[in-house]
């Protein structure tokens, strides 16, 4: 879907299949229908951390920034329910991390 480094121009929704997101070599996470990517690059407009890889034929759902942008000023649900993915996607990693070490 995209490379790490590359700009962080659109936020993506799994409407089907699977996308996993690659940190160095290490899979951080496998999504599927339902979740969404790319909200922090977005968010600050800055280069991608991650890669993201579809695992199966995939239909992807694209915001570009401004898009998403307007929806976060526009619709606080949307926003709290970006705020509790985030945190959610943060927890797990951390737990990733902890177990790792």
């Amino acid at each position: 879907v995209f490379g790490r480094h590359s700009q962080g121009d659109a936020f993506y929704l799994i409407a089907r299949g699977e996308v996993e997101i690659v940190r160095n070599g290490r899979r951080m996470n496998v999504l599927s229908a339902g979740n969404c990517f790319g909200e922090v690059e977005i968010l600050n407009a800055s280069p991608r951390l991650a890669e993201a890889r579809t695992l199966s034929e995939c239909e992807l759902l694209s915001i570009s920034r401004e898009d998403f942008i307007d929806l976060v000023e526009e619709y606080p649900e949307f926003s709290r329910g970006l705020l509790d993915m985030m945190s959610q996607y943060l927890s797990a990693t951390l737990n990733q991390l902890e177990d790792s070490l």
